[in-house]
């Protein structure tokens, strides 16, 4: 779903190997990746050979770090297409 320029994508399982691979959007130059309700950094590649997409790179996070058990997990993408 998407707000204004912000895009969020709702994962409804844990991504598999840490890693949330996203069709679309398409990245810009200037990407922010977040899970929301947690504080860690998220780290980003685009999809390799594709023209559009991006790999959500998930830190290892513990219970603590968690918005939620059992999901769904929301990421926040801002600076995509």
């Amino acid at each position: 779903t998407a707000k204004g320029s912000v895009v969020y994508a709702f994962s409804m399982g844990w991504p598999t190997n840490n890693r949330l691979s996203l069709i679309v959007p398409k990245p810009t130059a200037h990407v922010a990746v977040t899970l929301m309700g947690c504080e860690k950094p998220m780290k980003y590649e685009p999809r390799a050979g594709t023209e559009g997409g991006l790999d959500v790179l998930v830190p290892s996070l513990t219970v603590d770090e968690l918005p939620s058990l059992t999901g769904p997990w929301v990421f926040k993408l801002v600076g995509v297409l």
